[in-house]
């Protein structure tokens, strides 16, 4: 938290980006919540890579949202009473409430509902998968010591209904906070509520709580009605809109929320990710693709780049290149080139593999064979990618025949685009093109 506090006073933008370090701890904890209630279900869905796969995505959506409501609930007490900024000691005394709410009784309360609704998702996955044996679901009474009355109504009846009755999608156990209920698959008769019973459940106080709708198999351990989550796509602050198109597109499209099914939030997730790895300070996130490719470039790269106008030069085409291979779906890591090894001065790693960028006027035939193998012998490249500025003269000819003939180059991974297509990408040896999609 300490940490978390420092980068929000020191001018971190926690308006519109997510801080990594804030957001892994919350999404570590939800997480070990999930594994704990799986882990507590009849047969936990081991196998189930998909299912598996929606409950982690899931409680990264989530982690995203209550580190961004935390986050901006701080800042908000970054000015006092008389207008100017707060001491970080005062501030943070300021905060120290929202600390305790968030990262305390709330988080403990999240916790807590993760492992339940974990739990009840896995056992939905096993009803479905047993529902010819035990077709109907028999609501079970709460183990809580406290019962609250919310549920009774279903439990005291009891209500057993089919595996696919439409009610299970209004009322389930698990869509109130620490609700203590459970289901349990059985071959019993139907038993549905009567008109009296009926009118009573659709009361206001027996409906699931905001954040808790639907079944968590399909809908996540916490939805997105939660308090955390924007009202809308117009309210969300990850909602990327240029221009005047964008802006009509964000607020007067009348586009449905689904923030568990949303780009915008998914390249939060993917930049707050990204930005453990490549941490800010020493590396800019300079170009995401959404073709899921991105380039990060070295802040010293960008510093050696304006010594002067070679350079400059040198660094553009570079960058441009980085991009190109982005775009075509490549993790792109474009290295400063003071201090380094000799025998190691490739620009890139390409998908974490050394890698030389070589550029070249269409007439440079007889400069590429020299400079290929310059980089596999001297500048510890294991690929290179050749750009060729436009077409015509001896370059591209010089390629594909040096690349067959040449010892040093023969079978080497060879990464080839003209300039003015570079949405068609000549990998050899195969001789494959690939485009971007």
């Amino acid at each position: 938290m300490e940490g978390f506090l420092r980068k929000i006073y020191d001018g971190f933008d926690v308006s519109n980006d997510i801080e990594p370090t804030a957001w892994r701890e919350v999404l570590r904890i939800m997480n070990s919540g999930a594994v704990q209630g799986l882990s507590e279900s009849m047969n936990p869905p081991t196998h189930e890579e998909g299912f598996l796969r929606s409950i982690r995505h899931s409680n990264e959506v989530f982690s995203v949202f209550k580190t961004h409501a935390m986050g901006t609930k701080m800042a908000e007490r970054l000015i006092g009473e008389d207008g100017k900024l707060r001491s970080f000691e005062e501030w943070r005394k300021a905060v120290a409430p929202i600390a305790r709410h968030q990262v305390g009784s709330w988080l403990r309360t999240e916790y807590d509902t993760a492992v339940i609704r974990a739990h009840q998702a896995a056992d939905w996955i096993e009803f479905e998968a047993n529902k010819d044996i035990f077709p109907n679901l028999q609501w079970m009474p709460t183990t809580s010591v406290s019962p609250e009355s919310s549920h009774q109504v279903f439990w005291s009846k009891p209500v057993i209904l089919p595996v696919d009755d439409p009610f299970w999608q209004e009322h389930r156990p698990g869509d109130r906070w620490n609700c203590k209920c459970s289901l349990d698959a059985t071959d019993a008769d139907v038993q549905r509520l009567d008109p009296q019973e009926r009118k009573e459940a659709a009361k206001p106080e027996h409906q699931a709580q905001r954040g808790l709708e639907g079944n968590p198999a399909y809908k996540g351990l916490i939805t997105d009605k939660h308090p955390y989550y924007p009202e809308s796509c117009a309210k969300c602050p990850f909602y990327s809109s240029k221009g005047i198109k964008g802006w009509v597109r964000k607020h007067l499209s009348n586009r449905v929320k689904d923030c568990h099914n949303c780009p915008h939030v998914d390249l939060k997730i993917f930049q707050a990710k990204l930005s453990e790895q490549y941490p800010l300070d020493r590396w800019e996130h300079t170009f995401i693709s959404d073709s899921g490719g991105y380039v990060v470039t070295e802040r010293l790269r960008i510093k050696e780049g304006k010594v002067n106008s070679t350079e400059r030069k040198k660094f553009i085409k570079e960058l441009e290149t980085a991009k190109v291979m982005a775009k075509h779906g490549f993790a792109i890591v474009y290295l400063g080139e003071s201090g380094r090894t000799q025998g190691k001065t490739y620009d890139i790693l390409l998908n974490g593999i050394s890698c030389e960028i070589k550029c070249f006027s269409g007439k440079q035939g007889g400069a590429i064979e020299e400079q290929l193998k310059y980089a596999f012998s001297s500048q510890g490249a294991k690929t290179v990618v050749v750009r060729l500025e436009e077409r015509g003269g001896r370059a591209y000819d010089k390629l594909t025949t040096c690349l067959k003939t040449q010892k040093l180059l023969k079978d080497k991974p060879i990464y080839f685009f003209w300039m003015d297509t570079p949405e068609e990408l000549e990998i050899f040896p195969s001789r494959e093109i690939i485009k971007i999609k």
